[in-house]
């Protein structure tokens, strides 16, 4: 199967020099593998749980038409992040469930290059701290943030967080934010997105979203209503036609 695949299979891909989207998930290349990979176009890069840490990311760096690159579940630590930093110009960067922390967040943020491109990052299950939203106010292009899966973020975020102001689909699901914490949030008025599945949000916060006048959706995940909870969930979306609730959790995009 294609997970089987190894570093043996690579030489065949530097033959395909047009190719600009290549999916590598899950299979058992490591970084020497990346070096085949240098003279292609390519534009997209996906080498979800693979092996691959910082000396395969330098090879990545040689690469200058790369746009989106997705990491997720791999070894990539901050060393790896500081050469992608330091020496790419992504439009989209997925790094959940790798071993960055904090400050390598940091160092990516204050990158020019970075600042200037970076629109769509997920920082999902790092195991990260409100901390890391006043790391990211240099990326003043970012578009999509996917912050979920990090309990130790919490209502004391927000602050920090409203400072974010290009960011208009936001992910907190899996935090610690709260009802008390949505009168703050309402400060993010370009916000057309927002994820708050599986937090302490209930319909009843709700009430505070309606200032929100661009939101066009709000994930809330499996819920089971109540009678009085339904009624909640009518007139917020009676009051506020141009946004739905989603008692779902929201889709996952594999970044």
């Amino acid at each position: 199967g294609f997970e089987n695949m190894t570093n043996k299979s690579m030489p065949a891909f530097a033959l395909q020099r047009k190719l600009k989207r290549l999916s590598l998930r899950k299979t058992r290349i490591d970084s020497d593998g990346l070096k085949y990979l240098l003279h292609l176009p390519l534009e997209e890069l996906w080498l979800n749980g693979t092996k691959i840490d910082a000396k395969g990311i330098a090879y990545l760096t040689e690469i200058p038409t790369l746009k989106a690159l997705y990491l997720t579940n791999t070894p990539v630590d901050d060393q790896g992040l500081a050469l992608i930093a330091r020496r790419m110009k992504l439009t989209t960067l997925g790094i959940q469930g790798t071993a960055v922390t904090t400050g390598g967040i940091k160092a990516l943020a204050a990158s020019p290059g970075m600042a200037k491109t970076l629109e769509n990052l997920d920082l999902s299950n790092l195991d990260l701290g409100n901390d890391v939203f006043s790391a990211l106010k240099p990326l003043r292009h970012l578009k999509n943030l996917d912050c979920s899966k990090n309990p130790r973020i919490n209502g004391a975020a927000i602050p920090a967080l409203v400072q974010l102001t290009s960011v208009n689909q936001l992910c907190l699901g899996s935090t610690n934010i709260s009802d008390r914490d949505l009168p703050n949030l309402v400060e993010m008025q370009q916000l057309g997105v927002i994820d708050l599945s599986n937090t302490k949000v209930t319909l009843f916060g709700l009430r505070h979203m309606k200032k929100l006048k661009h939101l066009n959706t709000i994930w809330l995940g499996k819920l089971v209503l109540s009678p009085y909870e339904e009624t909640l969930k009518a007139e917020f979306e009676k009051s506020n036609p141009h946004c739905t609730v989603m008692l779902a959790d929201r889709p996952v995009f594999e970044y």
